[in-house]
């Protein structure tokens, strides 16, 4: 039987989840996965500088791995049922020392016109970030907005026909028609891991540090 102190854990984790839309995790993926993963991607941006960019080699297919059950407990589904797409996205945060850091413009993943998806269903489950390289303060990291979906998705309940597809509801989030709050960015190290829902509202930011910042985003 499990201890009852792992119990409360577990729940105080999924309300913290529940509540704030994002978790982060300490640790979860095996740094020497980290670092084949990490070593791939710089690899790639220095030879073609596309910061963005698909991978689907061994590293990240056992981290993707490693991740699913966490994911899989967020959600409070089976590990059976809870299967990744293809591949992660690499997300690179190139040095910029030259420009000043700002508080980014917050977005919602799964908003581009191009791909013209639904808010119900939604897009995705939940989508994971694993950081492979520490990221210092204004170093790059993700910025979030805590509790910024309970908001997000109040404001597509209140006009289900208006914001019926993720561009416009993304587009009234951009142009601070929905409030969400004050924003927090996040400095993890390598093998962190942050979950958040759908209708999280989150950014890039600006990486003013000396070295790049190396991130996988999958979508569950």
């Amino acid at each position: 039987m499990r201890k009852r102190s792992e119990l409360l854990m577990n729940k105080t984790l999924l309300e913290r989840y529940g509540r704030d839309g994002y978790l982060i995790v300490p640790g979860l993926v095996n740094p020497d996965l980290i670092a084949e993963a990490a070593a791939r991607i710089t690899e790639h941006f220095e030879r073609t500088k596309m910061a963005f960019h698909f991978f689907d080699i061994a590293a990240v297919q056992a981290a993707t791995e490693a991740i699913r059950p966490t994911a899989a407990f967020l959600l409070e589904v089976s590990l059976d049922s809870l299967q990744a797409r293809p591949g992660a996205l690499s997300i690179t945060q190139p040095s910029r020392p030259e420009v000043p850091w700002s508080w980014p413009t917050p977005h919602i993943d799964g908003a581009l016109e191009r791909d013209d998806n639904p808010t119900e269903p939604k897009p995705f489950r939940i989508a994971t970030m694993t950081y492979l390289s520490k990221v210092e303060v204004h170093g790059g990291g993700t910025v979030v907005w805590p509790g910024s979906h309970h908001a997000i998705q109040a404001a597509r309940d209140a006009d289900p026909e208006k914001y019926r597809k993720m561009p416009a509801l993304n587009h009234a989030l951009e142009s601070g028609l929905i409030p969400i709050g004050s924003p927090i960015e996040l400095v993890p190290s390598p093998g962190d891991v942050l979950f958040y829902t759908c209708f999280c509202a989150h950014a890039g930011s600006t990486n003013i540090t000396p070295k790049d910042r190396l991130s996988l985003n999958t979508k569950w």
